[in-house]
């Protein structure tokens, strides 16, 4: 929770296959971050909230990067699908 809440340095995230979970405002506030890139193929291979507030107070330019084999499964996701407005295929 809160991993990068606040951060004012960091650009870009790569969050890779590993990572099972990303947190509640684990995004929040981190005013400079504009990338995110999910390495996964598989929306239900990491856990999100859908409530949205894993982005609460992010940069408007703010992305997720999902694999273009991957985009629709991310954006019809019960818990990615919260997030499909940030979604940009890669």
């Amino acid at each position: 929770k809160d991993a990068f809440k606040g951060c004012t340095r960091i650009n870009n995230v790569v969050i890779p296959n590993n990572i099972r979970i990303l947190m509640d405002g684990c995004f929040g506030n981190c005013t400079s971050l504009t990338k995110v890139y999910i390495e996964t193929y598989e929306p239900d291979d990491i856990i999100v909230s859908y409530t949205g507030s894993m982005t609460e107070g992010v940069n408007e330019t703010f992305k997720i990067y999902i694999h273009n084999e991957s985009f629709t499964k991310f954006a019809t996701n019960y818990y990615w699908g919260t997030y499909s407005s940030y979604f940009v295929g890669y």
